[in-house]
């Protein structure tokens, strides 16, 4: 059976926040842009995020209870690999705390983001 229209929508709105996308991807549109090599760094960035959001919420929809709401469904998918949660949730909170949000910085959060979307439950792996 097919979810309902709309259904990854609510699931990929309720997720969005949990792991810094909606930040991440402001603040790689503040990133400079003064050379050729700087806007495809930009570019690049900003599509690797909208690719890890979307594995990110296909993992949510492919694991979790039918019927449950978006909140409860993302909260239960977060805490199946808290370990690699935390480490996502530490970088994107040092990043944000800081200020710092260069290439280099949005690089290691895309990364741990990307860590999150590869982690399964416990002994999956």
């Amino acid at each position: 059976m097919r979810p309902p229209v709309g259904y990854g929508h609510r699931r990929e709105s309720a997720l969005a926040p949990q792991v810094g996308a909606v930040g991440g991807c402001q603040r790689i549109l503040e990133l400079p842009r003064d050379d050729h090599w700087e806007a495809l760094a930009k570019g690049a960035l900003r599509d690797s995020l909208y690719a890890v959001h979307a594995s990110l919420t296909a993992e949510v929809l492919r694991t979790g209870e039918p019927g449950t709401n978006a909140q409860d469904r993302v909260r239960r998918w977060l805490g199946r690999s808290a370990a690699t949660t935390n480490r996502c949730v530490r970088v994107l909170d040092d990043i944000a705390g800081g200020g710092r949000a260069d290439l280099a910085a949005l690089t290691v959060a895309l990364r741990e983001v990307d860590a999150l979307a590869q982690a399964g439950p416990p002994g999956h792996r």
